[in-house]
């Protein structure tokens, strides 16, 4: 009675208040025959609005609004239109509030969102690239971007936090995209590209801190798309030398703690390319191994690893747990040819033959 009607005010302070009440008062907008149908439809009219507050407490109040009823199809109807409003705040000031409110929208319309899949994958990694790298390519220097604006007792504010905060918000929308097309894997293909470009990055520059925070990310869009996808590209077969050597080097098993999914994609989905390759076999003992013994480089030289004694007497029932999944991988899917890898390796680095001295047997004795 006394807010609502702010949304045709001609003062956007006002208008995005109005937006903001109509969030906030879900429940009782649904609960009036016809009103929910009209407030969206303004609400959708808004996030077109000129100003940016009102364009971004429209994009939240639709979040909010179309789960709590009947949407009318003339919303529908509009979907795509929605969804560019939304792709352009998340370019202007990513946070969490519109990356929810992307997610709400491929997951609530995902039929509308299938046709703009790469248009939006593109524009994704696009933003996160834009916080990492300068127009030449070269990293970024750390900075600072606004990540939230709202209306606080009637007051328009800003806050601002660091780029971590920008790529987990892009980050998660682009999960919550691969998410969605779990139904359409072929338009998986049309996305792979631009992620990949984006999960190199954060591998391959994994010591920066800022790209620590969204290694778990990074693997899980690995998993998504050896999963979903329906083949494994050879550009994904060059990804999983690097997520071998994220999990094994540096910090990167302290961070990760969905590599074995990812193993298991490759393995199970496409066993002639994985056994065709002997360093296959070896990075997953290597992973093994680090679960075994995470406080260890497995990349020693045997010398080194002789007087090492690599013990496993610390490590937890977890771990021996997942180090034995790794394994099984293994065994279950490339029959004799995992076993007949094992025994090459272990030749080469002083052997099972010679003595069973050899880092694989080491690592084996510890499950």
């Amino acid at each position: 009675r006394f807010a609502l009607p702010d949304l045709n005010s001609p003062v956007a302070h006002l208008r995005a208040c109005a937006c903001w009440v109509a969030s906030q008062y879900e429940r009782f907008i649904s609960n009036v025959d016809g009103l929910l149908g009209q407030v969206l439809e303004k609400v959708v009219y808004l996030m077109h609005d000129p100003e940016i507050p009102v364009k971004y407490e429209a994009a939240v109040a639709f979040r909010i609004l179309t789960h709590v009823g009947t949407i009318p199809d003339s919303v529908v109807a509009v979907i795509p239109q929605v969804l560019e409003s939304v792709l352009q705040l998340i370019e202007l000031c990513p946070n969490d509030d519109m990356v929810s409110t992307l997610e709400s929208i491929i997951d609530k319309f995902p039929a509308a969102i299938a046709p703009s899949a790469a248009n939006v994958c593109n524009r994704l990694c696009q933003t996160f690239l834009s916080h990492v790298q300068n127009p030449d390519g070269t990293p970024a220097a750390d900075k600072s971007r606004i990540i939230g604006r709202g209306c606080d007792n009637g007051q328009w504010v800003e806050s601002r936090a660091p780029d971590n905060h920008a790529l987990s918000a892009t980050m998660s929308a682009l999960i919550g995209l691969l998410q969605a097309l779990r139904d359409v894997p072929h338009l998986y293909a049309q996305v792979e590209r631009p992620l990949l470009h984006v999960v190199t990055t954060i591998l391959l520059r994994r010591s920066e801190s800022v790209m620590e925070n969204q290694l778990v990310d990074a693997v899980e869009l690995v998993n998504y798309l050896t999963f979903g996808a329906p083949t494994i590209t050879d550009d994904m077969w060059q990804v999983f030398t690097h997520v071998a050597e994220a999990f094994t080097q540096g910090d990167g098993y302290d961070t990760i703690d969905n590599a074995n999914s990812v193993v298991d994609n490759y393995i199970r989905r496409a066993t002639p390319r994985f056994v065709s390759d002997p360093g296959n076999a070896m990075r997953v003992y290597y992973m093994a191994a680090k679960y075994l013994n995470p406080h260890k480089c497995p990349n020693l030289s045997p010398d080194a690893r002789k007087e090492s004694h690599l013990m496993y007497d610390n490590t937890t029932p977890a771990d021996k747990a997942r180090a034995t999944s790794l394994l099984s991988f293994l065994l279950l899917n490339c029959h004799r040819k995992g076993p007949l890898a094992l025994q090459e390796a272990g030749r080469e680095e002083g052997g099972l033959e010679g003595g069973g001295d050899s880092f694989v047997s080491r690592t084996l004795s510890g499950l």
